[in-house]
């Protein structure tokens, strides 16, 4: 058995935080040679022994080389559990944002729209964009972006559009805005991001 493996068994880990303190991380870097193995778990069993600002202090702790311990990791599982332990959600792909866009009765629709996409430009999202849609294919269209081949990181969907209390026009008339919402509640969005915006 290693030295490594005997440093990084979760009761070792335990042990270490509690009579070493946060500073046995910080001085052997121990946290970045895990990451460096895809050591998820063993990870997340650290940060989670140690107080809120011990936490800060690791994960802004540079090694030798000047990184960051997500810096020197591209395994999935440490990236999210760093993302977690910030308080932050993990998008390792793009945010996919669906835009759709009322004209009808609406000057300026079109401002609108170049606007909202000089905004999204800055972040790191799929932006779609459909026009006057009905009420079943606006549902379509949310449904639709769901069924991506990329696994999706979230979703937001912004309907610029006229609307009334609880509900917002589609091309054929008002849609509830709650029934809008439930069709982002799928198992492949479960823990990301869904924001509906009106």
């Amino acid at each position: 058995m290693n030295n490594l493996y005997r440093l990084t068994h979760p009761v070792v880990l335990l042990l270490l935080t509690v009579t070493q303190g946060v500073g046995f991380f910080k001085d052997n870097y121990l946290l970045h040679r895990m990451a460096k193995k895809g050591e998820a778990a063993k990870i997340k069993h650290v940060l989670e022994t140690l107080t809120r600002g011990d936490r800060g202090m690791i994960l802004t702790q540079v090694d030798e080389k000047g990184r960051k311990l997500e810096d020197v990791t591209n395994h999935d599982e440490v990236q999210e559990v760093i993302a977690n332990t910030r308080g932050h959600y993990y998008t390792p792909t793009p945010i996919t944002v669906l835009i759709i866009c009322m004209t009808k009765d609406r000057p300026g629709a079109e401002l609108e729209r170049d606007s909202l996409m000089n905004v999204l430009q800055n972040f790191n999202v799929h932006v779609q964009i459909r026009f006057d849609l009905t009420r079943a294919k606006l549902l379509q269209a949310i449904r639709e972006q769901q069924n991506s081949p990329v696994p999706l990181s979230g979703q937001i969907v912004i309907i610029m559009s006229h609307g009334q209390r609880g509900a917002v026009h589609a091309a054929d008339g008002p849609i509830d805005i709650n029934h809008l919402l439930l069709q982002m509640n799928i198992s492949s969005l479960e823990g990301k991001p869904k924001v509906g915006l009106t």
